[in-house]
């Protein structure tokens, strides 16, 4: 059966079969091929489904006894697609569908393209803009890829008068009180600016008209600044001065003249307001300009200028020739000079503003010796010098106030040697117990007794002398007497051992000595003995060298100059060899 398998009755024909069956090969099988759709359940639905390789779909079946479970009502699976159904039964309509599309509205004015957008059962709806024809409102209306062209220059700036820089503004009635306007395409951003204006009211600048004002005595460069007035000089400076046609057209204060208000005072800026004030003038002549100032009378305009006339500049501390310097132009000093009884000293003046010229010259006086022309004869210390120009006095020796007598220590007496380059003072005597030494030092008389010596100069004023084998500083016998070891042999102290280095000091000492004879030169030792001086030299005398292991002749060889062999005769009783 369509319901699944059943029991049924067996039979031979349709009378052996209850009411609503009928007999199949040999079974009441019901009339409705169905067991559970019969009379009692006529119009029950029941659910059922449609399946392919897309989805599955549910429905209904209804029972009719007759005929049995209709047809299943669910739709076949199908690919979803935009039409709010829910095409492949698996519970979102519309679902897997891209989020959009692209479309485009089309017309004679354009083609707009954009995105489709899926509205269930309405299907896919375009959503792109429908061209219109173009209008100034920053959009694109026949979508050409343009927006407002037909409102924009070449530039992109918004020209046209009645869109003038931007959507909507349109020149003419922008500006208060303009009588004419146009749209300025220079700008940046193009503007409305006023060409007139109406009646009564002046362009003030291209965005501005405003009522014309009353420029009188109003400062001026040019009479476009003016208003319908004139630019006119009016008391050294220009001001703007308004038209007249005779006296009532000017207000109080102002008289009409040459067809212009002009103040009665001769002065814009000299007015009661500024009564009593004070403005720089001037008064000038061929030597200069002086600034002075003047007052505000508002009955007879600016009086009473105090500018002083220039003059030449001298020596005042004033600005005389008033070119803003004081005392300018004079020369930076000029000779003077100061005289007494000492003499006549030149120098120079100095201007010294109100002070006037002031010299500056030294003032004469005695000549002292201080490097000064002190008197100003020309010379300086000449009381002090010789011929030369040298300082050769005893109390200003080589420079001033170099006084001799004192200067170099021990000296008994000294004197300014002005034969040197610069005098210089130098020792004429020491005192006693010192010796001169050189100009300039005085020093203890030393012991030169047998000191050693080439001239006399070394010896302090005693006598270099020849003692035994040297030189030695010998000195005088002072009443007769010498020191012990000296004896006074015509008037000087000798050793009495006749030699010098021979003393206490060097006793048992030993010196070189030498015994040369004709075959040569030995050397030996003498030794110091105090008393008798040096011994007698221990050297041998040189001989002819023989074979015997010594220097005979003393030449520094032993048995040299000897044949290298010679003839020799040996005997005994078996002969001779």
């Amino acid at each position: 059966l369509s319901d699944g398998d059943s029991c049924a009755d067996p039979c031979f024909d349709n009378q052996d079969c209850p009411n609503g069956f009928a007999c199949n090969g040999s079974n009441c099988l019901p009339k409705s091929g169905s067991c559970d759709c019969t009379e009692a359940t006529k119009n029950v639905k029941k659910l059922c489904s449609k399946d392919n390789g897309i989805g599955t779909c549910v429905g209904f079946s209804t029972c009719d006894p007759q005929q049995g479970w209709s047809a299943c009502d669910a739709h076949e699976p199908a690919i979803e697609s935009c039409n709010g159904i829910d095409d492949d039964c698996n519970g979102i309509p519309d679902d897997g569908l891209p989020a959009s599309k692209a479309c485009s509205n089309d017309s004679p004015l354009g083609s707009c393209s954009g995105d489709a957008l899926c509205m269930g059962s309405i299907g896919w709806v375009c959503q792109a803009q429908v061209p219109t024809a173009e209008v100034c409102d920053f959009k694109d209306n026949n979508c050409d890829g343009k927006t407002d062209e037909n409102f924009v220059n070449a530039d992109g700036k918004y020209a046209k008068e009645a869109h003038c820089g931007t959507c909507g503004l349109a020149c003419g009635q922008v500006i208060a009180n303009s009588a004419s306007e146009k749209c300025d395409t220079s700008k940046v951003v193009p503007q409305c600016v006023a060409i007139s204006c109406l009646p009564g009211y002046f362009l003030k600048n291209e965005l501005q008209c405003v009522p014309n004002p009353a420029v009188s005595c109003s400062p001026c460069i040019a009479d476009d600044t003016c208003y319908g007035g004139k630019c006119v000089q009016v008391d050294g400076s220009k001001y703007c001065l308004e038209p007249c046609n005779n006296a009532d057209d000017c207000k109080a204060g102002y008289s009409c003249n040459n067809s212009l208000c002009q103040p009665d005072n001769g002065s814009c800026d000299c007015t009661e307001a500024t009564n009593g004030d004070t403005r720089t003038c001037t008064a000038a002549n061929d030597i200069g300009t002086c600034l002075g100032v003047e007052t505000c009378n508002p009955d007879v305009g600016w009086t009473g200028c105090t500018a002083s006339q220039a003059a030449l500049e001298e020596c005042n501390g004033k600005d005389s020739d008033c070119n803003g310097l004081i005392d300018d132009g004079m020369p930076v000093s000029k000779v003077c000079f100061s005289k007494n009884v000492y003499g006549v000293c030149a120098g120079t003046a100095q201007c010294f503003g109100a002070s006037d010229w002031v010299c500056l010259a030294p003032d004469p006086a005695a000549e002292a010796c201080d490097f000064k022309d002190n008197d100003c004869d020309g010379a300086t210390d000449e009381d002090y010098k010789d011929a030369n120009g040298k300082y050769s006095t005893m109390a200003h020796c080589g420079t001033c106030n170099n006084a001799c007598g004192d200067v170099i220590p021990n000296s008994l007496s000294e004197l300014c040697d002005v034969s040197k380059t610069v005098p210089q003072c130098v020792v004429n005597e020491c005192e006693d117990g010192f010796i001169k030494l050189n100009d300039f030092q005085c020093i203890e008389v030393p012991n030169v007794q047998c000191v050693p010596c080439s001239t006399d100069a070394n010896c302090f004023g005693e006598k270099c002398m020849s003692v035994d084998q040297g030189s030695y500083c010998i000195v005088s016998c002072i009443g007769g007497k010498c020191p012990n070891g000296f004896a006074c042999n015509n008037g000087s102290c000798w050793p009495e051992n006749g030699t010098c280095d021979c003393s206490a000091k060097t006793a048992g000492s030993k010196r070189t000595c030498s015994i040369p004879n004709d075959i040569g030169t030995c050397f030996g030792f003498e030794t110091c003995d105090v008393a008798a001086g040096w011994e007698s030299c221990d050297a041998v005398a040189a001989a002819t060298e023989t074979c015997n292991g010594k220097d005979d002749d003393c030449n520094g060889f032993i048995d040299d100059s000897l044949p290298a062999s010679k003839a020799c005769e040996k005997s005994n009783e078996f002969g001779s060899c």
